[in-house]
């Protein structure tokens, strides 16, 4: 399933109430493990983690590897480069366990 645009675009995401926020990430989250379950292989993990990363950029996140440890997932967030810019979402990948759906104040 793709990621929503109408739910998940970088700007509608920004201007949601906290509480609102909250639940939207949630539901990423759900969506995010859904695609990758616990018990995909490694290979087919990371061609669809690139899936999700190409999909959110699509959206409007403009989001970056920030630790990615070329075996079992990463970190993903904003352009911390240019922090006047950078987007909010952050996402944990992880093979093997629930991947993790963030969002920076």
């Amino acid at each position: 399933m793709e990621i929503n645009s109408d739910q998940f675009n970088s700007d509608i995401l920004s201007k949601l109430h906290p509480s609102e926020l909250d639940s939207r990430l949630v539901q990423l989250e759900f969506l995010i493990n859904e695609r990758l379950p616990n018990t995909m292989s490694i290979d087919d993990f990371r061609v669809e983690m690139y899936k999700v990363i190409d999909e959110l950029k699509d959206i409007g996140h403009d989001i970056w590897s920030w630790d990615y440890d070329g075996i079992a997932g990463g970190t993903w967030g904003g352009d911390y480069t240019k922090p006047e810019k950078m987007v909010k979402l952050i996402i944990e990948f992880h093979w093997k366990d629930r991947s993790e759906v963030k969002w920076k104040w």
